[in-house]
């Protein structure tokens, strides 16, 4: 089909082509619409005088064939200079198609793609919480949740563990960054100490930890905001059956006996 529509320059931008619609058409038989994502960082002139090419060849496919499918076209990380070739894109789209155009810079690519996309389902490097080859939390184990935090205030998100013998799992990122984080657990018996899991310092990039439950209490995790700017924290968190190392040392047994209950082993 797409032979037959477009004339090709050159093999390069046939390809390039090629494996964008490729990954559409993948997208739009798993979730049936979708929002696409074009990331301009990095680019050069001559990248972006080469995407251009590209670029309206396939958007002219979505708009000719899978109107309803492509909710938006975002592109991210786009600098200032960009802008100057920014009529390029768009010069022989539909009025439709560009209604669709959402540009983002750097400093605002996070912010701009939850308005579409669920925290869980952005990407690390944008500042999202999903993970290359995820096998920690699955579909099963429910949406991220957000939580504002003012300037110059701070927030702490309780993640409170009533039985022992779990490990904590949990993810924490920042729209915004520039904040101050403290991991710790505070066990309910008051006869207890606090273990201080993460001590506090500056946070630029999501984070993932876990911590063994050994006795009923609870993981804290602060947000300290040091800016005047209003920050968004993003987070979540799970529980899953662990048999501490120190036991299956001491009674190797136990791993059979409970390997049939699937309980996960860790440190």
């Amino acid at each position: 089909m797409i032979q037959r529509t477009l004339k090709w320059e050159n093999e390069e931008t046939r390809e390039k082509l090629r494996s964008r619609v490729k990954l559409l058409e993948k997208g739009m038989r798993e979730n049936g619409s979708m929002v696409q994502i074009i990331d301009l960082k990095d680019s050069s002139i001559a990248s972006m005088k080469d995407l251009k090419s590209v670029v309206q060849k396939l958007f002219s496919v979505v708009d000719d064939n899978y109107p309803k499918f492509v909710e938006q076209h975002i592109f991210v990380n786009v600098s200032f200079r960009y802008y100057a070739y920014r009529g390029l894109f768009s010069r022989n789209l539909s009025q439709r198609t560009k209604s669709r155009f959402i540009f983002a810079k750097p400093s605002k690519v996070t912010e701009t793609l939850l308005k579409f996309i669920s925290p869980e389902n952005i990407p690390i490097q944008y500042g999202g919480l999903q993970r290359d080859d995820e096998d920690e939390f699955l579909e099963n184990d429910g949406k991220a949740s957000e939580m504002s935090i003012k300037g110059g205030a701070s927030s702490t998100v309780v993640i409170p563990v009533t039985a022992p013998g779990v490990t904590v799992v949990w993810d924490i990122a920042i729209v915004g960054w520039g904040v101050n984080y403290q991991e710790e657990f505070i066990p309910d018996d008051e006869g207890s100490y606090k273990v201080l899991i993460r001590k506090e310092k500056k946070l630029d990039e999501p984070v993932r930890n876990s911590y063994y439950i050994s006795e009923p209490g609870k993981v804290v995790l602060t947000v300290a905001n040091r800016s005047a700017k209003k920050k968004k924290i993003l987070y979540r968190s799970k529980s899953k059956p662990t048999v501490p190392v120190y036991n299956l040392i001491n009674n190797p047994d136990m791993y059979s006996a409970q390997n049939n209950r699937k309980i996960l082993i860790s440190g």
